[in-house]
């Protein structure tokens, strides 16, 4: 035993003496490690993989969520990016997330790798509303934010049909998280109108849809109009329920979500 302790002994101080000498060395070698590394990421980590529409799992409680997740094809974690929150209709509902693309803004995301904001596109299950999940895409909006170069002062809700009443229910839920609502042919709560008097509020609607009847839209309009609201309303005087396109292809909405922050409200 006094052999093996004599032994540790003698180890113990010749390492001290390795560490002591090169310390320095290894202080430096440790040192352009770090720099190297930095190096790399500057370089690479940056700017993921996985640009463009992505689909993703996204697990909240018992409420499984598909979605897809757009990134600009020029993104890059070194500045910040705005962010738009879309909830679909509800012929998009189920467990194919694909479907998404279909129509909206999901489908402007898959045509345009450079649309300049990033899209997340989650997928309502069949048999649900947004209402039924609202707690999950909440989540799923903060998850998305903390893991890559989201701006949370620049975090926009649309949506259209089933979505746009979507739209308004979550910015009820939760005005402060949103810097603008651009809800489409969708229908809310009148009642609740005092919730968005902080919220800047883009309401569209076709004055012929004879599924979602124009008459929601018109009451959340006045509604809202008696809050003192920043609220605007493009009520399509020959259209139907069908204006996704028309909408979502028109800058004028993209140029109005820029100029919105949260806390720093711009005139529409």
């Amino acid at each position: 035993m006094k052999s093996i302790d004599t032994w540790k002994a003698n180890f113990s101080t010749t390492l001290r003496r390795i560490i002591r000498a090169y310390r320095i060395s290894l202080s430096f070698i440790g040192i352009g490690f770090l720099l190297l590394i930095y190096d790399r990421g500057c370089q690479f980590s940056l700017t993921p993989d996985t640009t463009g529409q992505q689909a993703y799992i996204f697990q909240h409680d018992d409420t499984t969520l598909d979605y897809l997740l757009h990134l600009p094809s020029n993104y890059d974690e070194r500045r910040s990016w705005p962010v738009i929150l879309y909830l679909h209709g509800a012929s998009l509902r189920g467990s194919n997330v694909e479907k998404v693309k279909q129509y909206g803004l999901a489908a402007k995301a898959a045509r345009e790798p450079n649309f300049p904001f990033m899209l997340i596109s989650p997928q309502c299950p069949s048999e649900k509303g947004w209402h039924d999940i609202d707690d999950a895409v909440l989540a799923l909006l903060d998850d998305v934010i903390n893991r890559y170069a989201a701006d949370d002062r620049r975090v926009y809700l649309t949506g259209v049909s089933l979505g746009g009443s979507g739209a308004w229910h979550l910015a009820a839920k939760a005005p402060d998280r949103f810097a603008a609502l651009a809800p489409l042919c969708g229908y809310g709560n009148p009642q609740k109108a005092d919730v968005y008097r902080d919220l800047p509020v883009w309401i569209f609607h076709g004055a012929k849809d004879k599924l979602v009847p124009v008459r929601f839209s018109d009451d959340m309009y006045a509604a809202l109009r008696k809050t003192g609201a920043t609220v605007k309303f493009s009520r399509f005087k020959n259209a139907g329920h069908n204006i996704v396109e028309q909408v979502y292809q028109d800058p004028d909405l993209y140029d109005w979500f820029r100029k919105q922050r949260t806390g720093s409200f711009f005139p529409p």
